[in-house]
């Protein structure tokens, strides 16, 4: 199967695809649409067909870069299947989605029945408006809502299969309604493509896919990943004072176990302490680095769940009880 990326990063992308080889050994493929600069990196691997964005586009290179983060994806994922590069069936993604450990095909196409699409939040609640993203997420609730087809987010920062025949279905209802390309492509395929064909899809699956979010109070999140089988890689983590700091992001065939524990084992601390409200120090976080009394708040939070976690039942119900009485009185 192919597998389809944009990718203006060669360095990411070489280190995703070695993952991909390993890992997702039935991807025989990747098509990878990208600036002409960094087609030479990778001029000797037959695996790739590297796809220059401008002559894809018909945009200019400063027509290209003028487009928000949305935009320009759309823009570019459009042309490219409206092109014919890929086949019938294929798995879209980002270069900096890493399969984690070994992920059959049939994650993807199911077990007959029918394709699994992997969401990660409910459009109508989504809470953000402050980025080209957030807008693409309000825009495509209110499209799907309008059309009256389910509205789950499916921006889940893994890959996902794709058909190209429901992918212009989804496209033909969007372009029937805006003219622009503020849309979150993967919420629109999924949403209407299990709309319209609900006998080529099997029942949505919770995303599998760590540090989505990045920072885990980024946004409020509506489900939580069953297990991990991606990792949504971001190089800062991996510099001084970050999470990953020390662990090597590139796959390595001895050790490559042993660091995707390592990663688990501290993103999964990372949770518990946020939970917690206890950020560490020594992991830069600009949300509590930018706003220092945003520790001594946490600092306060801790000590009154760790007084109420501590308070005798009998405490806890003269507690309730009292304020029973005051709200009786207002």
């Amino acid at each position: 199967m192919q597998i389809f990326y944009l990718s203006n990063r060669p360095e990411v992308f070489a280190q995703t695809w070695a993952y991909v080889r390993r890992f997702m050994p039935w991807v025989t493929e990747a098509i990878v649409v990208a600036p002409p600069a960094t087609h030479e990196r990778f001029a000797d691997d037959p695996s790739l067909r590297l796809v220059d964005e401008v002559a894809l586009s018909g945009l200019s290179t400063a027509a290209l870069a003028s487009l928000d983060h949305v935009q320009r994806n759309v823009t570019l994922r459009r042309a490219a299947i409206a092109a014919d590069l890929l086949d019938d069936t294929f798995l879209m993604s980002d270069d900096d989605y890493r399969p984690m450990k070994p992920v059959p095909e049939s994650f993807f196409t199911g077990d007959g029945s029918g394709d699994i699409g992997y969401f990660f939040h409910d459009l109508p609640s989504w809470p953000g408006d402050s980025t080209d993203y957030d807008a693409a997420q309000h825009v495509t609730s209110e499209v799907l809502g309008y059309l009256g087809a389910p509205r789950r987010a499916y921006g889940s920062h893994m890959p996902q299969i794709i058909r190209r025949d429901i992918w212009d279905v989804a496209f033909e209802h969007f372009d029937a309604l805006r003219s622009d390309q503020v849309i979150d492509e993967w919420s629109l395929y999924f949403n209407i493509g299990q709309w319209k064909f609900p006998d080529r899809f099997g029942d949505p699956r919770p995303y599998e896919t760590m540090c989505w979010p990045p920072r885990l109070h980024e946004f409020a999140m509506w489900i939580r990943p069953p297990a991990y089988s991606f990792e949504n890689f971001y190089p800062e983590f991996y510099e001084p004072e970050n999470l990953f700091h020390g662990i090597p992001p590139e796959l390595d065939e001895d050790e490559v176990g042993r660091r995707r524990v390592e990663k688990l084992l501290r993103w999964s601390e990372l949770g518990r302490r946020a939970e917690r409200l206890d950020f560490d120090p020594a992991i830069f976080d600009p949300w509590t680095k930018q706003h220092p009394g945003r520790v001594l708040l946490f600092r306060a939070l801790r000590q009154v769940r760790w007084a109420q976690g501590h308070l005798a039942i009998g405490d806890r119900q003269r507690l309730g009880q009292l304020s029973e009485r005051v709200d009786e009185r207002r």
